[in-house]
């Protein structure tokens, strides 16, 4: 990535955040700029244009012409363009634009990531997970933070893990750390670091107050706190786009009530043999068409490594 193309995502992503609801069907940058009125005829040889509406423009020449769904699957249409910078544009543009994309659903865009080995194991038996993703992978993580104006994580990976959050590793701003569960455990890793931080609970009255925390009540309902109500509530706070780092449990609990539009899957060259199974999902199955398809789906090289990109 480089610093040119990740500066432009950042103005994207800023652009269309400061523009809120009004009304366009596409953008185009000269890689420099973000522009919304009409595409010049003359178009700089640099750039690229990028459609939410692919039907009312058909072609632009050799100008690179891309188009964006609701769910974040980035297309290429028409044009020429570099297929490394394509790559990157398939793998952020999505999280850039997630305020254009979830207006009609007033619901933030959800993206899950998480590393795993080839046979399929998010941590050794012990539960020590650092680190199966490789360098980049830790660089392509913080950028999805810089990206996203929401972290999501679980009481458990809080207590466990004591994660900072933030965006040391690239230029950006911190997201919002949001913490799902009523079990208010230490939360001084999440206090280190510059930025908003949330507290999704279900009865506040029984936790104590803490500065630096904003507390969100969302009540309970069948004994769980609804993932559709968590989102509608961030929604309203202005949040989105969200990156739920919060393991297999809370990932989980976001796919079965069908609340995630994108999955990303590090895949690691490693082999553990035994260890802590990815269990994304949650729920055993009896026949393969039961199992989690994808409408679309990505790969992309990371590293040593390979990264799945699917899109539900």
């Amino acid at each position: 990535m480089t610093e040119r193309l990740w500066k432009l995502l950042l103005k994207i992503k800023n652009e269309i955040h400061r523009r809120k609801n009004d009304e366009y069907d596409f953008l185009w940058t000269d890689m420099e700029d973000v522009y919304f009125e009409d595409i010049p005829t003359t178009l700089p040889q640099d750039g690229f244009a990028l459609l939410f509406h692919p039907k009312k423009i058909h072609s632009l020449g050799t100008f690179p012409l891309l188009s964006v769904s609701n769910n974040g699957f980035t297309s290429f249409v028409s044009g020429r363009m570099k297929d490394s910078i394509l790559r990157k544009l398939q793998l952020y543009l999505p999280l850039c634009v997630a305020s254009k994309l979830k207006q009609e659903e007033q619901k933030p865009l959800i993206i899950s990531h998480f590393a795993q080995s080839l046979d399929g194991h998010i941590a050794a038996p012990n539960g020590h997970s650092q680190w199966i993703g490789n360098d980049e992978n830790l660089i392509h993580a913080h950028r999805l933070r810089a990206l996203c104006d929401g972290v999501i994580i679980g009481n458990n990976t809080l207590k466990n893990d004591k994660p900072r959050l933030s965006v040391r590793l690239v230029e950006g701003s911190n997201p919002t750390r949001i913490v799902i569960g009523d079990h208010l455990y230490c939360t001084s890793s999440l206090l280190s670091s510059q930025g908003k931080n949330f507290r999704i609970v279900s009865c506040p009255t029984k936790i104590s107050e803490q500065e630096g925390i904003e507390f969100i009540t969302v009540p309970r309902k069948e004994n769980t706190i609804p993932t559709d109500d968590i989102l509608s509530e961030l929604y309203k706070k202005g949040i989105r786009s969200v990156l739920i780092e919060g393991g297999s449990n809370t990932t989980s609990r976001f796919i079965r009530e069908k609340n995630i539009d994108m999955v990303q899957l590090h895949i690691a060259p490693l082999l553990l043999g035994k260890g802590i199974p990815n269990y994304i999902g949650n729920e055993a199955i009896t026949k393969i068409d039961d199992g989690l398809h994808f409408e679309q789906f990505l790969f992309h090289p990371v590293g040593d490594a390979m990264m799945f990109t699917g899109y539900l």
